[in-house]
């Protein structure tokens, strides 16, 4: 009997797309708000940004890439060359490539060129632009 939810779980989770839009995640926190191109300038902490995706980067399977799995983001859907910023994260296929999220990022490092930014939790956001 105890083989029978063991099996199911293997199966449930051998039928999951790798490249599935369920979060792995969780919803943004209670940081304060400021706009994606502050995010290279603020002081170092947690913050929430209202961004839209531009570009996913993920690292292939079984592969060894010397860039970690990414986004980058703007605060426009047709940002300038140098109006976006790259976000670290685990996984970023599970976020839709022009679509608007509100972010929780973990901000470290020196303002400019030193500066670190690592997904802490996202949802969809509605932008009016």
């Amino acid at each position: 009997m105890r083989a029978v939810p063991l099996i199911l779980a293997v199966a449930l989770l051998g039928g999951c797309d790798s490249n599935s839009h369920v979060s792995t995640y969780p919803e943004p926190g209670s940081y304060p708000l400021v706009a994606v191109s502050q995010l290279d300038t603020v002081q170092a902490g947690r913050y929430n940004t209202d961004a839209f995706v531009t570009s996913i980067s993920e690292c292939p399977p079984n592969m060894h890439c010397i860039i970690a799995d990414h986004i980058l983001i703007a605060g426009s859907s047709e940002p300038e060359d140098d109006q976006y910023v790259m976000v670290v994260m685990d996984r970023p296929s599970q976020l839709i490539q022009g679509s608007s999220y509100r972010f929780s990022i973990d901000v470290t490092g020196d303002p400019r060129p030193g500066r670190f930014l690592a997904m802490l939790g996202y949802e969809p956001h509605e932008r009016l632009e």
